[in-house]
């Protein structure tokens, strides 16, 4: 007894129908039908397309549509809950009965004319059910869902699976009349590509680089010419973004953190540093968050985040300065201040203050002048004795001699004898002499033996 089992895979609404099964000799002189048997698939959406002169309907039981005997037809979708029907820019189709397409209450889509080219359109419960039709009128047609597929990584062996709809008339196309190409190359079935269900269906088995390319499925019959192209590839690099300053003073802590958008799984986070006559340095394994504590100046240069998924490795950079303070020179520290020299003058010499304290009005005046380098300021402080304390002494000097003449008329002296006691602010302001040393900001006070001759009257 042989047994003959019928799997209806990822079976639709549109799978709902009578099934038979008949079974004949292998030479054909005998067969048997079986009872049919009705099956009915309900919680999706089945789409029925009749034309509009009459009203034989059929089944869509695939996603391609195909129509030339009318320019006018309908699609007709059926499902539970509320039908909505959308255009291929993703709006609602309208119910304006003036337009083509437009849809009825009923879930029917009405065209009046052909469209121009290629349309897909999708029909859509509220219940969340759905399913899509494309609607062309090449002959032969060729469609397929989708026009890219992603590969997450690289390295693994996987199977990627291409699957298109194939329609024509006057002949339909054959499987001889499907042909594949992987970056323009043919493909036959070996141990990387299998070619299943009239050569409408392609799996690609591989390493994932090898899968990665341009896929063209071409279909050919006296009618014409017509391909598609889908895309084997890597998804979109991830997206970095590092947040911090690129400017920052010296001794300061600052953090870097690196931002990371990606649609495959994050393998790696490093962090690297380089100058621009540098190499690289890691830094940093496995963190986002980079701290720079207590910043110098050679810490300038550029930050690097490296993420590394299944497919690739993506960087992205800060260039960071560090600002500081230019180096102030200073004098010697062994050369000696001004305060310093005056303090070093004799010790039996009075203070300039007190050894001028005789004069009745003016003294000598200090001022100072400064000559500033980049990096140096050197105080040269300068004793200016004024004219009229010059002026004042001369007159002292005059008075004290006059007066000594005078004293003289009145007594008389022997030589010796005047020699020995000079007047004593004759003595104080001759015993006074006062050295300026303006190279050395120095300021001495000596005082000279003072010797006097005899004023003969």
């Amino acid at each position: 007894m042989l047994t003959s089992v019928l799997i209806v895979p990822n079976a639709r609404v549109s799978d709902s129908g009578l099934y038979y099964c008949v079974a004949r000799f292998t030479d054909g002189t005998n067969s048997s039908q079986s009872n049919e048997s009705f099956v009915n698939i309900t919680g999706g959406i089945r789409i029925i397309y009749f034309p509009q002169e009459n009203n034989s309907i059929s089944i869509i039981i695939s996603s391609l549509l195909l129509f030339i005997s009318s320019p006018s037809f309908r699609i007709q979708c059926k499902g539970s809950g509320d039908i909505t029907w959308i255009n291929p820019n993703g709006e609602p189709v309208t119910f304006n009965n003036t337009s083509t397409p437009h849809q009825s209450s009923n879930g029917i889509l009405n065209f009046t004319q052909s469209p121009t080219n290629g349309e897909l359109y999708t029909c859509l419960s509220d219940t969340g059910a759905s399913d899509s039709v494309f609607v062309t009128i090449d002959n032969p047609a060729i469609y397929t869902s989708n026009s890219s597929i992603l590969i997450k990584s690289s390295t693994i062996i996987m199977t990627a699976t291409i699957r298109v709809y194939v329609d024509g008339l006057d002949p339909p196309p054959t499987p001889n009349n499907i042909t594949w190409h992987h970056n323009e190359q043919l493909i036959h079935n070996t141990s990387s590509y299998m070619l299943t269900s009239n050569n409408t269906v392609l799996a690609i088995t591989g390493q994932g680089s090898s899968l990665i390319g341009s896929y063209t499925i071409r279909v050919r019959t006296i009618n014409g010419d017509s391909s598609v192209t889908v895309n084997v590839t890597y998804p979109d690099a991830p997206t970095i973004t590092i947040d911090g300053p690129d400017i920052i003073r010296e001794g300061d802590n600052v953090s870097l953190h690196c931002n990371i958008t990606s649609s495959l799984p994050v393998n790696n986070i490093s962090w690297y540093f380089a100058t621009s006559s540098s190499t690289e340095t890691l830094l940093q394994l496995q963190e986002p968050l980079l701290m720079i504590v207590n910043a110098r100046r050679d810490s300038s240069g550029f930050y690097i985040c490296s993420v590394t998924d299944d497919v690739r490795t993506t960087n992205q950079s800060i260039e960071i300065h560090i600002q500081y303070m230019d180096t102030i020179s200073s004098i010697m520290s062994d050369a000696p201040s001004p305060t310093e020299e005056l303090s070093h003058s004799p010790t039996n010499t009075s203070s300039l203050t007190e050894a001028l304290s005789y004069a009745p009005t003016d003294t000598p005046s200090l001022t100072s002048t400064t000559v500033t380098t980049a990096s140096t300021a050197v105080i040269i402080p300068v004793v200016l004795l004024s004219t009229s304390t010059i002026v004042i002494i001369v007159i002292i000097t005059v008075s004290i001699a006059v007066y000594a003449k005078r004293k003289n008329k009145k007594r008389a002296f022997s030589s010796e004898h005047i020699s020995t006691i000079p007047n004593a602010a004759y003595e104080d302001i001759n015993k006074l002499n006062i050295n300026i040393n303006p190279a050395y900001g120095e300021t001495t006070i000596q005082q000279n033996d003072v010797t006097y001759e005899e004023i003969q009257i």
